[in-house]
């Protein structure tokens, strides 16, 4: 599945991937019960189980384990973003890509380089070119 984000009617931005097992959400929205503007698609098919926020405070009022996973997914999304924040504004996109390659094993066969692309913040065309070069430099 992927995240992403609209910017006019061609142009989206990607900000997050998930593979099996993943908790996925529009987590902001999920917190204020507000409408988002992150959008989820699955790339694949893909079994969701999900969880309104009403439900989750429900099982919450019940029983603390559902706090601490709560917590759990909240700081994972945290981490998450922190890291990729960071690495916009620290790393090139070449570290970026090796980054993300490290992180999303196997990303290359099941993402379209279209997404991962976006995802990096550089065009198709650049993807291409970092992954050239980083053959070639190897």
């Amino acid at each position: 599945m992927r995240s992403f984000i609209r910017g006019d009617e061609l142009t989206e931005f990607n900000n997050d991937f998930y593979f099996e097992r993943d908790f996925v959400s529009a987590y902001t929205s999920f917190l204020t019960s507000s409408p988002t503007n992150c959008n989820i698609q699955a790339l694949t098919n893909v079994n969701v189980v999900y969880i309104t926020s009403e439900q989750y405070h429900a099982l919450v009022s019940h029983d603390n384990e559902w706090l601490k996973l709560g917590k759990y997914i909240a700081e994972t999304f945290f981490i998450r973003k922190c890291k990729r924040e960071t690495s916009f504004l620290k790393n090139t996109a070449a570290k970026r890509l090796e980054n993300v390659l490290q992180l999303y094993p196997g990303i290359e066969q099941r993402v379209s380089q279209y997404h991962i692309a976006s995802y990096l913040g550089v065009k198709p065309e650049s993807l291409s070119r970092i992954k050239l070069l980083t053959c070639i430099n190897k």
